[in-house]
């Protein structure tokens, strides 16, 4: 609408100073000045020449619903108003040219304006997603300190488990020595299903939703076979996708009473990636597979979606599939990396 309007009124800013304001504006009319031909095309150009500089607008962010209306009410009032202006009646021809040149210049200044919103909608995204980062990263810090202090005491008393082990064994208490061994088992966190790729970006995300995910009663299972020097995705795109994954999974099985669980596949072969997130759910999924609409109360800032999870895979020529039925829903990604 912007650049079908600005272009509408590159033509009347050179045809008006050519032309008696008397032709219609709804049937063919005959133009013969040469001068006003040349001069609306190199308007045009010039325009597009000034337009191609923002290129925030390019990079898809999401704009929210009320910015989105705003800037579709700014050429729509300003058609009308160019009309207002056209069928007028009395008003000077130097009148009608400042109006729509004023038109002209309110509508650059609404695609500077969108440009602007663009690029303050995509610095609060990287904003949002440092933070979180930084919270995978200290949550992964006290996972890894607390394991090096578990291993170092059990280490340390090694020595004496053993000869109460060798104890009970001389003694034929094979129920206490199972039972002694799966306590030393549960002290070292081996029950606890947590990712150790090494990647430390990997890690630290599903460590820390997976952390959340167990306070909310939602059982857990990963399987993770990646390398931990995996390069080819930035740290930015695999926040925004495996961290929005998993967000929406745990709030939709948090809902579903005695059978919570989230199933997590993330694995390397051959250059691609693999991700498989599965959860169960409650209710009805709203929308289609190519569009799902939020049920939280928040829309227009909740979290980042699927939306900015296509996105990110398109850099990667991935794909992304998603299949709902019988309460369990399944998002499954394929992304190519070097």
């Amino acid at each position: 609408m912007l650049t079908f309007l600005i272009l509408l009124l590159t033509e009347f800013i050179g045809v008006l100073p050519f032309q008696s304001f008397n032709f219609s504006l709804f049937v063919e009319n005959d133009f013969a000045s040469s001068y006003g031909l040349i001069i609306c095309r190199i308007f045009a150009f010039v325009a597009a020449l000034i337009l191609n500089n923002f290129k925030n607008i390019r990079k898809g962010e999401s704009v929210p619903t009320s910015n989105w209306l705003c800037i579709l009410l700014i050429p729509m009032a300003s058609l009308y108003l160019h009309l207002l202006l056209f069928y007028a009646k009395g008003l000077p021809i130097a009148h009608i040219f400042a109006g729509v040149v004023l038109l002209f210049l309110i509508n650059f200044a609404a695609f500077y304006l969108y440009d602007a919103i663009t690029a303050a909608m995509s610095e609060k995204m990287h904003s949002m997603l440092v933070l979180e980062q930084n919270k995978y990263y200290e949550k992964q810090f006290e996972l890894i300190k607390t394991s090096v202090q578990t291993t170092s005491t059990i280490r340390h008393d090694l020595k004496n488990h053993m000869y109460s082990i060798r104890a009970l064994t001389e003694e034929g208490k094979k129920d206490s020595v199972l039972e002694y061994i799966a306590n030393i088992m549960e002290d070292l966190g081996t029950k606890h299903n947590l990712a150790a790729s090494g990647n430390t970006v990997i890690d630290s995300i599903i460590n820390f939703k997976f952390q959340e995910a167990e306070q909310r009663g939602i059982r857990t299972a990963l399987e993770l076979r990646i390398p931990d020097d995996m390069i080819g995705i930035p740290t930015f795109d695999l926040t925004i996708i495996l961290g929005n994954l998993l967000d929406n999974a745990i709030e939709a099985a948090a809902k579903v009473a005695g059978n919570s669980y989230i199933n997590v596949k993330i694995r390397l072969d051959k250059g691609r990636l693999l991700i498989q997130v599965e959860n169960p759910y409650r209710g009805e999924i709203k929308g289609s597979k190519d569009r799902l609409l939020t049920t939280k109360a928040d829309k227009e800032n909740h979290g980042i979606g699927l939306d900015s999870i296509k996105n990110a895979i398109q850099k990667y020529d991935g794909t992304m599939d998603i299949h709902y039925a019988d309460n369990i829903f399944s998002v499954s990604l394929l992304l190519y990396v070097d």
